[in-house]
């Protein structure tokens, strides 16, 4: 077995590979195979064939709105003639070292199954509020700004990333979006025949929503808006379909009010859990972060990547957190938590009394004081692949 990073003609093997187990058509598999100069497929080859794969897009990632460099992980998928063998497994562990050393701290993925990438130390990481929900229904008001139709041009993905950032900032999480990201997106809108539009208020981009018309229904890949009137015009720009179109579909942060305008949610929105995330290098992306005043030490358990292994201490002080590696006391009791449990606590998506709750065995004191250290806050990203 050969694990590496694929070029040339195992590039196709990979996308065929994609094409089998993902149902997607051609065009779009070979699109985006070659969009993206930073995205790359880890494979484990045997000879010529392809048994296994990983792909791994390369981002930023904000913790509590500071960036950190991530894999997005897509198109995990075996051979169907390879399955049942354990190649995945290896590949994981070979993945995060990948990851590693490439510099990037974190990982994020959209799961087929949670179960399958807990084992890996994968934890979910936020909720999304899922709405289908006849336009009729929504609440319409007069636009008090203006909602301007996306034309393709350069100054279109300038008006998205601030729209984007005005909108999701705030979210640990956020995916860091340069132009150069919405022009793939929107490139693959347009593969769907799709349209794109921003709000703009008071000079300044408050908003913005990408949509496929599917028939009578208003497919909305994304929405964003970043106050309650940003809020309200968008659902007027989505009445304003309510000639040709009769339902809307769309998802956003479970804690974003967005799906509370409807006047009756009932039987039209529902919670269900989205992204999961891995931190590979523990002290990297918890180094400096925001953070309250406190000190715990833990017994940190990941056998996927055991150099995040051991006993720290996380520190926090003047607004910052540290966080160093201590030798094993041997004595009193010890909290111990899980990459995945402290992966949670670390975005803010789980404080130390709700791990407590899930079974991470933490003292009392430990989980009273995880909580100043790092306060629950929202997370939320919108990327799949």
């Amino acid at each position: 077995m050969d694990i590496r990073v694929l070029q040339g003609d195992d590039i196709k093997k990979a996308a065929a590979l994609w094409k089998y187990c993902f149902g997607d058509t051609d065009e779009f598999t070979d699109w985006y195979f070659s969009c993206h100069e930073d995205r790359h497929v880890l494979g484990m080859m045997e000879g010529d064939e392809l048994m296994a794969q990983i792909v791994c897009t390369h981002q930023d990632v904000g913790v509590r709105g500071v960036d950190r460099g991530a894999a997005i992980l897509s198109g995990v998928a075996t051979a169907p003639s390879c399955r049942g063998r354990g190649f995945m497994s290896e590949l994981m562990t070979h993945g995060l070292s990948y990851v590693r050393q490439r510099g990037e701290s974190l990982a994020a993925l959209y799961p087929y199954e949670y179960r399958f990438y807990e084992q890996y130390g994968f934890a979910k990481c936020g909720e999304v509020a899922k709405v289908n929900a006849p336009i009729g229904r929504l609440t319409a008001a007069k636009l008090m700004g203006e909602v301007v139709m996306l034309k393709g041009g350069g100054e279109d993905k300038a008006k998205l990333v601030r729209a984007y950032e005005a909108s999701y900032g705030g979210y640990s999480g956020r995916v860091r979006r340069e132009e150069s990201d919405f022009a793939r997106l929107l490139e693959e809108l347009a593969q769907d025949g799709g349209y794109g539009a921003v709000y703009r208020r008071d000079g300044e981009e408050k908003g913005y929503i990408l949509y496929v018309m599917r028939g009578e229904v208003m497919d909305i890949r994304e929405i964003g808006a970043a106050d309650h009137i940003a809020r309200q015009d968008m659902y007027g720009f989505i009445c304003s379909h309510s000639s040709t179109m009769q339902t809307a579909e769309f998802l956003c942060p479970l804690d974003d009010p967005l799906w509370r305008l409807i006047s009756d949610p009932r039987g039209l929105v529902s919670a269900e859990p989205y992204a999961m995330l891995r931190m590979v290098e523990m002290e990297i992306t918890m180094q400096g972060l925001p953070a309250g005043d406190g000190l715990v030490t833990m017994k940190v358990m990941d056998p996927y990547a055991p150099w995040n292994e051991g006993v720290w201490q996380f520190f926090g002080s003047d607004g910052k957190l540290d966080v160093e590696k201590i030798p094993d006391p041997g004595f009193g009791e010890l909290s111990v938590i899980s990459i995945g449990d402290l992966t949670q606590w670390a975005f803010g998506y789980a404080g130390g009394r709700d791990l407590q709750r899930q079974g991470a065995l933490l003292t009392d004191i430990c989980a009273e004081i995880m909580d100043d250290i790092l306060p629950k806050r929202p997370v939320f990203l919108y990327e799949k692949y």
